[in-house]
């Protein structure tokens, strides 16, 4: 005669699932999110390099923040040397562009018609330190921003925005994907970013605009 499960029994068999499935969730959650960070820091890397291409073909000057009337955003500028629209998404934000600019510091707009103005690379003394975009949003109704305030001229919070439009508590494992004014790109704790003293914001040139 075949003795089938008692209650005891398959209360303890759910209970080690559960218990196995609370583990194992929040492993596979971060694992998630390192994949998108990975595919994140990649789209960084591709931006940084039409920035680099920009300048290249504007006199070594970077690439405004927008042009006077605002007809034409830094990510509408830099288009002919990305193609592919899809890298100003980050995986895990779903707006464009997932990324801005440091306003005033690296890229500037006057807005009133004007035309915007880049930093020189030859301002720029330490461009392997010099934060020249990250991943971005506004901090009060999480909408997509396209530049950040540089901590270099306004102290965290002076603009209005808690976290001068710097995505936090941060997109990816407590950090943000970086570009930086050399052309390579890299993942930064927030920690790191929101500190006014971090080496991406103190090399920013501080002659411009």
């Amino acid at each position: 005669m075949r003795r089938g499960f008692t209650l005891i029994e398959l209360l303890v068999v759910i209970a080690i699932i559960a218990i196995l499935a609370a583990i194992l969730f929040p492993v596979f959650a971060k694992a998630r999110e390192k994949a998108r960070q990975t595919s994140c820091l990649n789209n960084v890397k591709q931006l940084s390099l039409a920035f680099m291409m920009y300048a290249q073909d504007y006199d070594e000057v970077l690439v405004p923040l927008a042009n006077g009337n605002y007809s034409y955003r830094w990510y509408q500028l830099v288009e002919p040397y990305i193609k592919n629209q899809q890298i100003l998404n980050c995986p895990s934000k779903y707006y464009q562009p997932g990324y801005g600019l440091s306003f005033y510091n690296i890229a500037e707009d006057d807005g009133f018609g004007t035309p915007g103005k880049g930093a020189a690379l030859a301002s720029i003394q330490q461009p392997a330190d010099a934060l020249m975009f990250t991943e971005t949003e506004d901090n009060n109704t999480g909408a997509y921003r396209y530049y950040v305030y540089s901590l270099r001229l306004y102290s965290l919070g002076i603009s209005g925005q808690p976290y001068n439009c710097i995505a936090y508590p941060g997109r990816h494992n407590g950090g943000n994907n970086v570009g930086f004014c050399d052309g390579h790109a890299k993942w930064i704790s927030v920690s790191s970013l929101i500190d006014r003293n971090w080496s991406g914001w103190t090399s920013q040139p501080s002659g411009h605009p």
